[in-house]
């Protein structure tokens, strides 16, 4: 008898010896053998995410202020009533009204306030108000990820804080936003110099609205997500700002709207 039929006899004469064999192989196998993990996974996963981003710190107590000034206004920029700003942000417990991103007169203010508490402030033509976002209270020293997004036509506006709406306050106009002015700053306010103490990074800004019940994920995905060379690679946008190198170079906009001059020294 050849040695597939003596195989072939066994099996048929004891089967339940042969099927405990085999169960015992394949528990051997699973313990030796590990499981292949998605490489994408994040097993406990922190806000700076799996991918790695610059984070970049402002320093005005080192005797210079710190800061990225335009000089004039944004590079293909027309005023409009929509807009989105994503980006990374660890507030400093002492300082009050941190101004992250302004514009001439104040026509866009983003701002950390005494309150503790995340602003957004959007003027038309003649200084009015027309649409202020304000943000539950935030807790200093943490890395935070800040999404906001609007569009006055429709009365939509939205401000997330990793992920999750945090909105306290929204006051909306259907009024044009005046974008196109003479100067814009990241890290100081514009119309009084007021530099900025903290960290930033991967900022993100578009004149388009991008609705986070949609696409939150394309920016926070339970910490950081790469938006490519240029911030289109999860939404197909190209960004008029978007800040995303190393601190020497931070100032080199990857965006459309031009470079800024860098003041100071970022670390």
């Amino acid at each position: 008898m050849s040695l597939l039929g003596k195989v072939m006899l066994l099996i048929l004469k004891r089967p339940a010896l042969i099927f405990g064999t085999i169960c015992i192989f394949l528990l051997i196998i699973s313990i030796v053998v590990p499981a292949q993990r998605d490489e994408f996974s994040i097993s406990s996963p922190s806000k700076e995410g799996d991918v790695t981003i610059p984070i970049i710190k402002f320093d005005p107590t080192d005797g210079t202020d710190d800061y990225l000034d335009r000089g004039a206004s944004l590079t293909g920029i027309k005023n409009g009533k929509t807009g989105s700003i994503s980006f990374w942000y660890r507030p400093v417990a002492k300082k009050t009204r941190q101004w992250i991103l302004t514009s001439s007169d104040d026509r866009i203010s983003i701002r950390h306030d005494s309150n503790k508490r995340f602003i957004l402030s959007l003027r038309n033509a003649i200084g009015g108000y027309i649409f202020l976002a304000e943000s539950s209270v935030l807790t200093p020293g943490e890395l935070i990820h800040v999404f906001i997004s609007w569009d006055l036509a429709d009365f939509k506006g939205n401000l997330y804080i990793n992920g999750v709406d945090k909105r306290y306050a929204l006051q909306f106009f259907n009024k044009e936003i005046e974008y196109n002015v003479s100067n814009w700053q990241v890290g100081n306010r514009v119309l009084v110099p007021q530099p900025f103490e903290g960290e930033l990074g991967q900022l993100w800004f578009t004149t388009e609205y991008v609705d986070p019940t949609i696409s939150i994920s394309k920016f926070y995905n339970n910490g950081t997500v790469d938006l490519g060379l240029d911030g289109s690679a999860t939404t197909g946008i190209i960004p008029l700002i978007y800040l995303n190198n190393s601190p020497a170079n931070w100032h080199k906009n990857l965006g459309t709207g031009g470079g800024f001059s860098l003041i100071g020294t970022l670390k």
